[in-house]
């Protein structure tokens, strides 16, 4: 690495460290940057931003699930932020309006996890995705929900989740993955 390149590395790195210091900021009185209903896209309480990520599962895609031997299909956008995942998925079986549902959830290594909550109106409560990511990127798992129609069942995305990152040689995060610097 070059050492223009390593002195602006150290200075991304340091800036934030050094802000903390002046301002007076330590681990005991930090609060977490991002949770249930704070931080930019109102991720999942277990995610971290500046986590490198390994999987791309961002944009548009289908949820294909079954329910009671019936199969069902939602659109659903998602966005990846480290580990964090945000966005929306689609009810057409909802009043217009609320169709729209929040996505928020974590996305660790092959594992990832997110919920939708219903609106009062329905019984479906609050539904949850957790799923694996096998090695060529077919992403697939289990869902349930809280509310009164209990309902679970197996669930998988109609897109595969591709490689967030290239190579092997230096890492530096932003808000796409991860860049390669050879």
């Amino acid at each position: 690495m070059r050492i223009g390149k390593k002195l602006a590395l150290w200075a991304f790195c340091a800036v934030p460290a050094a802000t903390m210091l002046v301002a007076g900021a330590g681990a005991a009185s930090a609060a977490p940057l991002y949770g249930p209903h704070n931080g930019p896209g109102n991720y999942g309480s277990h995610c971290n931003p500046w986590q490198r990520e390994q999987w791309d599962v961002g944009g548009n895609n289908t949820v294909n699930l079954t329910y009671q031997g019936k199969s069902y299909t939602y659109a659903v956008t998602l966005h990846e932020h480290g580990s964090c995942l945000s966005g929306t998925l689609t009810d057409a079986g909802l009043a217009a309006g609320s169709q729209n549902l929040a996505v928020t959830g974590d996305i660790n290594g092959n594992h990832l996890s997110f919920s939708v909550t219903y609106p009062n109106t329905g019984n479906q409560g609050t539904r949850t995705f957790d799923g694996y990511i096998n090695r060529w990127g077919h992403v697939s798992g289990w869902w349930n929900e809280t509310g009164t129609e209990n309902g679970s069942g197996t669930w998988s995305l109609q897109y595969r989740a591709h490689p967030a990152c290239w190579g092997h040689h230096g890492w530096i995060y932003n808000t796409r993955g991860c860049h390669v610097w050879s």
